[in-house]
C-alpha cells in the first residue's frame, strides 16, 4: 500500500502512524507520531500544487502537542502504530475551516 493510501485507511480507522518526513526549515529528518485528520491539496510558497497530511501529534520525546501539516512528497515512511485515537478529540484540537476530503464515519 502506498503512503496516501495507508494514511487515508488510518484516518478512517482512526489509527495512529509513525510518519518519517524530510522537514522544509532545515531538510533534516524527523519521526512523529501522528493522528491523522485529513489529506488535501495546497499550494505551497512556489506556487506548486502538494498534497498535505493534516494531523495531530501529542506530546512525546520532548515535543509539545500541536496541529502537524506536513506535505505528502516529503514523506518517506509511514508505520501504522497499534494505537487508536478518537477522531472527534482530534478534531476539536485542530479545530479544522472546513470539512475534510476523506470520507470517515466517526
Amino acid at each position: 500500500m502506498d503512503i496516501e493510501n495507508t494514511l487515508i485507511s488510518a484516518t478512517q480507522n482512526q489509527q495512529m502512524v509513525e510518519v518519517q518526513f524530510r522537514k522544509e526549515t532545515d531538510r533534516d529528518w524527523a519521526t512523529r507520531e501522528v493522528a491523522p485528520y485529513d489529506i488535501y491539496d495546497t499550494q505551497d510558497k512556489d506556487g506548486r500544487r502538494r498534497g498535505v497530511l493534516l494531523g495531530y501529534c501529542w506530546e512525546h520525546k520532548g515535543y509539545k502537542a500541536a496541529p502537524i501539516r506536513v506535505y505528502l512528497d516529503t514523506i518517506d515512511n509511514v508505520r501504522l502504530l497499534n494505537k487508536k485515537f478518537d477522531g472527534f478529540e482530534v478534531r476539536n484540537l485542530i479545530k479544522p475551516r472546513k470539512l475534510p476530503n476523506i470520507p470517515r464515519n466517526w
